[in-house]
């Protein structure tokens, strides 16, 4: 409120002020009492002089509408936030909704592509058999003994293949029709294999490395070492994509089925995931809310759920939405696990026993073998031959078990003992297994166990053992020494 005070004109002063002048260009005193407006001591516009009640009136009526104004401004500010939030969220549904339909896609594809791949491999053998048998002199008994083998495994496969409603490129009997003779692919043939390529990549500022995976696409690397740091390489030309620091070091990862996110946990439980964008090399991170009280040993893709194992537990989550499944109790620390695609179960090993469990809903065990030796351990486990065979590494021995579903056991089949331990094992059939020890890589064929069954046999150390996570049907070995992460291409 304006003190009312008396003016300051000659003979005005008991008159007390009660006009303003709101002229702005006025330079004389703009209070006035009534006096002053009757000597119009102010010679402008006589309109310009207002009362000071009337004054103060006008100026809390402004004052109102300023409060008005800022109100329904703050009401639709909110009511437009709310569209944002909902239409963002919208966005988001829609967004999940479509990488969860993506992944069912690509996850039916792999399917697909896996149950294809004995048939290729069988064509593309007979295949390279025709090329080199027409510059090689081959012994007419051998190739007279291994003609009934071949023929009986091409048959299993077509009445296999003719069985299902899939589309088949070419019958691989068909093939027979442009043999004059019979043939096999022998050992003999082993060493005309071209050279594998062999890669060194650093993990630098780090003194050992903690778990290397390959993407489903085979273009991407992830390494992760105790210097708290993740690596993207690109696998084409073995360039770093980025580098991603942590505040934990990062002990288990891997990849979506389609290859664009990377699902990583460290040592403290926790679980991010973040999508590899080559065109935009982002650093955004984001927080998975399924998360364990413990270190992270095993991240795994499960058609389209993700499978997160610590010390204490198993657990079941679903993606899109972040939603868990289910949770198993453990007895013993997992050493090695493996899901099956085509029948949609999982093989799991601890220091004791080897278990499978069906990958459904419900997460049933389905059996249970236990290890004879009390002093073995499990290392790694390979699903074989459309997932019907199992392959173990135990200390020092690999052995090959027959998964009987119907009398829900094991059942060896054969076995091969190394002269080191066994620290990694990779393979697809009987005829092609590479296993790894400190100091080498082996790689065995188990079809053919009466001859020498060793087909390549590489030199390199390896002195520590990380977690490795590598594709069924691979391009690729690793090994590890320290920070050098050593990559053999086309091995097979």
């Amino acid at each position: 409120m304006i003190q009312q005070q008396v003016c300051r004109y000659f003979n005005h002063d008991d008159q007390p002020i009660k006009l303003i002048c709101i002229n702005q260009q006025c330079s004389k005193n703009k209070r006035l009492c009534y006096q002053c407006l009757a000597e119009k001591i102010h010679d402008h516009n006589q309109q310009q002089i207002v009362s000071i009640s009337k004054f103060q009136d006008s100026i809390q009526q402004k004052v109102q509408e300023y409060k008005q104004i800022q109100d329904n401004l703050s009401e639709s500010t909110k009511l437009i936030t709310i569209k944002i939030e909902n239409i963002q969220t919208m966005i988001n549904e829609q967004s999940q909704q479509l990488t969860f339909l993506l992944d069912q896609a690509l996850n039916q594809l792999d399917i697909i592509m896996n149950k294809f791949q004995q048939h290729i491999y069988t064509e593309e053998t007979i295949t390279q058999a025709l090329n080199t048998i027409n510059n090689k002199q081959i012994d007419q008994n051998t190739v007279q003994e291994c003609w009934i083998d071949l023929l009986q495994e091409l048959q299993n496969i077509d009445n296999k293949y003719n069985k299902q409603s899939v589309p088949i490129k070419s019958n691989p009997i068909r093939i027979l029709n442009r043999i004059d003779f019979p043939i096999k692919i022998v050992n003999n043939f082993v060493s005309n294999k071209p050279n594998h390529a062999k890669h060194i990549i650093k993990h630098e500022n780090a003194e050992w490395v903690q778990a290397v995976s390959i993407s489903p696409c085979e273009k991407y690397l992830l390494s992760s070492g105790c210097d708290k740091k993740l690596i993207i390489w690109n696998l084409q030309n073995y360039e770093i994509l980025q580098q991603i620091q942590f505040s934990d070091i990062i002990s288990a990862h891997c990849f979506s089925n389609c290859s664009r996110i990377v699902y990583l946990g460290d040592q403290q439980g926790k679980i991010y995931n973040k999508t590899i964008n080559l065109n935009y090399k982002s650093q955004i991170l984001k927080t998975f809310e399924i998360s364990h009280n413990q270190k992270i040993e095993f991240l795994l893709m499960i058609s389209v759920n993700l499978l997160s194992v610590s010390e204490e537990c198993v657990k079941i989550s679903m993606i899109n939405p972040t939603q868990l499944l289910r949770i198993i109790r453990l007895e013993m620390q997992i050493d090695a696990i493996e899901y099956s695609q085509q029948d949609n179960f999982l093989v799991v090993a601890d220091i004791k026993n080897i278990m499978i469990w069906n990958a459904r809903d419900d997460f049933n065990q389905i059996l249970k073998h236990q290890i004879s030796s009390t002093s073995s351990y499990c290392v790694k486990i390979q699903l074989l031959n459309q997932d019907a065979q199992l392959a173990t590494a135990i200390n020092k021995a690999i052995i090959i078990y027959w998964i009987d579903f119907e009398q829900r056991r094991l059942t060896e089949y054969t076995r091969v003992k190394s002269n080191d331990e066994i620290i990694n094992l990779i393979g697809q059939n009987l005829n092609r297994i590479t296993y790894i020890t400190y100091n080498e890589i082996i790689q065995v064929d188990f079809s053919n166990m009466k001859n020498n069954n060793v087909l390549r046999q590489i030199k390199e150390d390896t002195y520590n053992s990380p977690n490795i996570r590598f594709n069924k049907v691979s391009n690729f070995i690793i090994t590890v020494n320290d920070i050098n992460i050593v990559i053999y291409q086309n091995i097979y």
